[in-house]
């Protein structure tokens, strides 16, 4: 499993969290957190896909220093699968 370079990636994921926890990064906010991050030694940066959708226009303009991964998430349910399921096909079932 690969670890982070550097000491400061924590540090640095509570710096930027309530950032983006707030509202919307703009083009020089997400800039800065590609900076301080490559700064700090980071390997890459990791944010949700949520996130991701907001900052690809941002990112158009150039190529960033870091690798950016946005991971897709699942549920896996351990139990009462066919129940969720079925309680989500009832409710958007096609119309007929």
């Amino acid at each position: 499993m690969p670890t982070t370079r550097s000491p400061h990636a924590a540090r640095l994921t509570r710096d930027y969290a309530k950032v983006c926890e707030i509202g919307d990064f703009d083009s020089p906010e997400l800039s800065a957190l590609i900076e301080d991050a490559v700064r700090r030694g980071a390997d890459a940066i990791v944010t949700t896909q949520k996130d991701w959708v907001k900052w690809k226009p941002l990112l158009r303009a150039g190529r960033p220093e870091l690798p950016i991964y946005h991971p897709l998430m699942a549920i896996a349910f351990i139990d009462g699968a066919e129940m969720v399921d079925n309680l989500l096909r009832s409710i958007v079932a096609p119309r007929t």
